[in-house]
């Protein structure tokens, strides 16, 4: 073997079979791949992949438009609970000061649109809503944009059991758990693609294994272009990730690593 790093040259070639004796006797005879795999939310997780076992390239994403942010433009957003809309408003105020780049408000009630954003400029930042309830947010929401942002351009997404429009944001569907993912996704998307708009949304819960939820996440990602390239249809997909709230102040900086 010849490569561009010298160093490589004096290690021998290895593949399956090599890792396959290796993990063996590490195992003490045990089978890696029943002591070393794992299953969780229904994806099985092997330990061990490479390029020959590949079924497709993944998909090639478009770069975001954003220059400062980078070609995948991830928004940190905390979550704030509108329960009470003057102690929400003053927690996203809070959070937009310190650095945020958006609020993230999760709704389990009607609210007041002018009391929830009350000095939120909503030019400068994003602002998602997640729906947990049956309500009439979703076209009050559209007539306080209509109102104070006529005609502009904003960053944000509506995410709810099923798809609703409002008008200038993505409309997205939120997932509490994936115990299905294919199933739940497909069906997910499905219903989007049914909807007016060109861009679609999906709300996922993340937990705190690292690599699964990339797995989570790339699979979404290759599902959504599967299925748009299936349809003959050009959308872009806003992928919104909720982070496990941590039980412990300790676990604090573990949870901003791994978002």
């Amino acid at each position: 073997m010849s490569s561009s790093f010298p160093a490589l040259d004096q290690f021998p070639d290895s593949g399956l079979p090599e890792w396959e004796k290796a993990a063996t006797e590490e195992l003490k005879g045990g089978n890696p791949w029943e002591k070393l795999g794992w299953k969780q939310d229904g994806l099985e997780v092997k330990p061990y992949l490479d390029a020959s076992q590949a079924t497709a390239p993944p998909p090639l994403l478009t770069p975001s438009g954003d220059l400062y942010r980078g070609p995948r433009s991830w928004l940190n957003m905390p979550a704030v609970y509108a329960d009470n809309t003057a102690t929400a408003n003053q927690q996203a105020l809070e959070s937009l000061r310190e650095g945020a780049d958006g609020v993230c408000f999760v709704l389990r009630h009607n609210v007041s649109w002018e009391d929830l954003l009350q000095g939120i400029d909503w030019a400068i930042c994003s602002l998602c809503f997640i729906s947990e309830s049956e309500d009439n947010n979703a076209t009050t929401l559209t007539a306080y944009i209509r109102k104070h942002y006529p005609g502009a351009s904003l960053q944000g997404g509506w995410f709810s059991p099923s798809p609703q429009t409002v008008t200038g944001l993505t409309s997205g569907v939120v997932f509490p758990s994936l115990p299905s993912p294919v199933d739940m996704l497909t069906q997910g998307f499905t219903n989007l693609l049914q909807k007016e708009g060109s861009s679609h949304g999906i709300s996922l819960t993340l937990g705190t294994d690292f690599f699964l939820e990339i797995a989570k996440l790339r699979s979404t990602r290759a599902l959504h272009t599967q299925l748009i390239d299936h349809f003959k249809q050009d959308h872009s997909l806003l992928l919104h990730a909720r982070s496990m709230a941590w039980p412990s102040p300790g676990y604090d900086p573990h949870s901003t690593m791994l978002k």
